[in-house]
């Protein structure tokens, strides 16, 4: 690896790192007493102005403490210093920074478009802020087929637009929905999409599905992404537009790449936290959430997938490893709501939520998890 690459590598480690990311936007502000140092420095060239620890921590709205964590990291990256001047310790963005910052910039405009990224001849949805890239493809179910950290890989497993046939079944990867009994509906039927929304610090999609087989079903899907965010909100409605009772049962499925071995999947229940690497399938196991989150770590990668929900909601997580000769190389960790009752045209809506977190160990992640899921949810 090149020392450029190396470099380019350094950035997009930062400006995936919402706090520094914070620090240098609040060094690069225009409000406040920062000291023009081009005026005392004239050799540093182009440098921005100088601000002291107290400025920096209400600007970031971050803890001393960790400004100045962070502040070792960025000047070990060239793209801080600090100068002492009138007894007090300024810092400093330098050109490098500067630079930095105008990336950092153009990583919080948020767009969401129509392409054919995979040359399949059908448009997918791509959602992106520039921490996280989302990708959906309608004609087959709706589904997600990427949600990846920017500098990272796909937390998805996705072979789309190839696939696997298993019976009555075709196997494209990412995320897709059961309504009904396995595999259902919806997963493999043409998704109607339309762009609802790309103003300010928000995007969104809808989907939808019509079902006319037996029973008249409408799934409804708005996933919508902000600008600061490594989380994307999702929206559900299942209408009934049959004139009579009808009961049917949903769930999400992830589809998420469990090799090389050391993935681990993260679920609370009233039996304490169960914690695991996925097992030689096929296994499937299903465990009751008392908090309304879980997650999969992927120490490989670096990160994990969350997911959120209200626990009342959720009836319980399934664990899947499908059938495989040695270790799986993918998994599912999915929610399912068992019963769900429409009358004559009613409608059920819940929502939840998917986060691509920059952590992969164990106690990061449940405290991630449960701070979250109260937040999200209060």
């Amino acid at each position: 690896m090149t020392d450029g690459e190396d470099r380019d590598r350094e950035k997009k480690a930062i400006l995936t790192d919402e706090r520094k990311s914070k620090i240098l936007e609040a060094l690069s502000s225009e409000e406040g007493d920062g000291v023009i140092l081009s005026e005392y420095f004239p050799t540093y060239g182009k440098v921005g102005k100088g601000f002291d620890i107290r400025f920096i921590s209400m600007e970031a709205d971050l803890p001393a403490s960790t400004i100045r964590y962070h502040l070792r990291g960025l000047n070990a990256h060239g793209l801080v210093r600090s100068v002492s001047l009138g007894g007090r310790t300024l810092f400093f963005l330098t050109e490098s920074g500067l630079e930095c910052v105008g990336s950092i910039s153009m990583k919080g405009q948020i767009t969401v478009y129509m392409a054919d990224r995979y040359q399949s001849g059908k448009n997918q949805v791509v959602l992106d802020n520039g921490l996280i890239e989302v990708v959906i493809a309608p004609e087959v179910g709706g589904r997600i087929i990427e949600y990846a950290l920017k500098g990272s890989r796909n937390l998805l497993y996705r072979i789309y637009p190839d696939s696997r046939s298993y019976g009555n079944y075709q196997e494209y990867g990412g995320i897709e929905d059961t309504l009904g009994a396995w595999p259902g509906f919806v997963w493999g039927s043409p998704w109607h999409s339309e762009i609802i929304k790309q103003v300010g610090n928000e995007a969104a999609v809808k989907l939808w599905h019509k079902v006319v087989r037996g029973v008249q079903l409408r799934i409804e899907r708005t996933v919508s992404l902000r600008r600061d965010s490594t989380a994307i909100k999702v929206d559900y409605k299942i209408a009934n537009d049959d004139a009579r009772l009808v009961r049917t049962n949903w769930s999400n499925h992830p589809l998420v790449p469990v090799s090389p071995k050391g993935t681990f999947y993260l679920i609370p229940s009233d039996d304490g936290l169960f914690s695991s690497e996925f097992q030689m399938g096929p296994k499937k196991e299903f465990i009751r959430p008392n908090e309304g989150w879980c997650a999969v770590a992927m120490p490989s990668n670096g990160c994990a997938l969350c997911q959120y929900f209200k626990v009342e909601e959720v009836d319980k997580v399934g664990v899947y490893s499908p059938a495989s000769k040695g270790y799986p190389d993918r998994g599912t960790v999915e929610l399912t709501i068992d019963d769900l009752r429409l009358l004559a045209n009613d409608e059920v809506d819940f929502t939840l939520y998917y986060e691509a977190l920059k952590a992969a160990d164990e106690e990061g992640i449940v405290n991630h998890g449960r701070a979250s899921c109260k937040a999200l949810f209060i």
